[in-house]
């Protein structure tokens, strides 16, 4: 039976809630798997539509991006559209889309929230005269003087982490059947064609970008693998009934993050500029951390980042899913060329053939959903769900054993949320 509470201040009281105790193995569950929330336009319809589907959730596994500048309280707690991260999700928020208003649901006064750190998660430098966007836009490799760098103080200021892990930035916990590691796979994003500090040029001007550098390393021998190699190690790890792993960037994905491949950049320079190469056998998520993760029995892999919906499942049966279409979408490039590549600084650096331009470019198969997929314009069913319309959420049920899919179609508000795949964890 739950305990029920209120908060209090001052005068003010909230409404009365119930608090669970920590599940117990074989206790079922509902986990909500999302991610990239970010203050988009159909955040509170999504969260809304989540509790109308599934009226007790038991936990949330966020893959990252909470808001978009991490320094900006307004963002996390009053933002003037009404679509900051905390009101959204305690069902105090009021948002019109498309004629109706929605106040999302008041899931975290009962469910506890699991984050990862995505390249939101991070501020760029502290100590300067400029704005809290630009701040944010200009993180740097870290040096000695760590302020002149990035940092994470917002997020692990705000968030409550396990008292045994020895960095915020990457965790475990063990929810009931479920033993989950949280890894902090994020780096900094560029702008693609953006001179003076792009993804892959950089203007000589005194001013060192660092392309899209690795905020904390996760490749073979860095603190962050021995830690992981530790974690999968355990007895507790071996013995779980399941076994997921959470990042933010994505091992496969037909979004538009990607491109360039999870590796530290390579600096050459000519006389005016500077370019970066992301070589593709030295992506660590596919080099080092993916061949962990089969040893070991890793059931799924949750991801976010590329605002897209796709799954994938490796020869091996490990899944793949990356569910972060709950706002919005930058596209799909399965079909089309990758717009994220620009071939004319390419062609100061590498062979364009290292980056394949279309679908995922570590070579797996998107899985089409197993129940209702969206149909394409030629008539051809979707392996994904990258829209501005449809609005995307999952489950884990421990039940049943399956991850369960819906999305909902923000512009047909009357229409059902239609459960659109559901495939098996184990």
């Amino acid at each position: 039976n739950p305990t029920l509470y209120r908060v209090v201040s001052d005068e003010i009281k909230s409404d009365v809630f119930p608090c669970f105790a920590a599940p117990k193995q074989g206790q079922p569950l509902k986990i909500l798997l999302t991610s990239d929330y970010q203050l988009k336009p159909m955040v509170a319809a999504n969260i809304q539509k989540i509790a109308e589907t599934v009226p007790k959730i038991d936990a949330i596994f966020f893959a990252g991006d909470c808001v978009n500048i991490p320094d900006e309280a307004s963002e996390w707690f009053d933002d003037s559209n009404n679509l900051s991260f905390f009101p959204c999700l305690q069902g105090k928020t009021s948002h019109v889309l498309n004629g109706v208003t929605y106040s999302g649901s008041a899931l975290i006064q009962s469910a506890p929230l699991f984050p990862a750190v995505g390249n939101h998660e991070v501020m760029g430098r502290l100590h300067n005269s400029k704005s809290l966007l630009d701040q944010f836009k200009e993180p740097f490799p870290l040096k000695k003087n760590h302020d002149d760098a990035f940092n994470t103080i917002s997020y692990e200021e705000i968030f409550s982490f396990p008292d045994t892990c020895k960095s915020k930035k990457y965790y475990s916990v063990i929810f009931g059947d479920v033993y989950l590691i949280v890894l902090c796979a994020a780096r900094a994003w560029r702008k693609p064609h953006d001179y003076d500090r792009g993804k892959y040029a950089n203007s000589k001007d005194g001013i060192e970008g660092g392309g899209d550098f690795i905020y904390e390393d996760i490749a073979k021998g860095s603190d962050q693998y021995q830690w992981l190699e530790n974690e999968l190690n355990s007895s507790e790890f071996k013995n779980s009934k399941y076994k997921l792993v959470m990042l933010h960037n994505a091992f496969h994905t037909l979004g538009e993050n990607a491109l360039p491949p999870f590796a530290h950049p390579i600096r050459k320079e000519t006389e005016n500029k500077m370019f970066y190469d992301y070589p593709i056998k030295d992506d660590i998520l596919i080099r080092d951390i993916e061949p962990l993760l089969i040893q070991h029995g890793v059931h799924l892999v949750h991801s976010g980042h590329s605002h897209i919906w796709c799954r994938f499942k490796h020869p091996s049966k490990m899944n793949y899913l990356e569910t972060s279409n709950s706002g919005n979408s930058y596209g799909s490039y399965l079909k089309k060329d990758h717009p994220c590549v620009p071939k004319k600084e390419l062609e100061h650096v590498l062979n364009m053939d290292n980056y394949k331009l279309r679908g995922d470019p570590n070579g797996l198969k998107p899985v089409l959903p197993s129940l209702n997929p969206l149909i394409d314009e030629d008539g051809v069913p979707m392996p994904y769900i990258a829209s501005n319309r449809y609005t995307v959420f999952s489950i884990f049920d421990t039940k049943s054993e399956t991850i369960d899919s819906y999305y909902f179609d923000t512009e047909n508000p009357n229409n059902p949320v239609i459960h659109f795949d559901q495939f098996s964890v184990l």
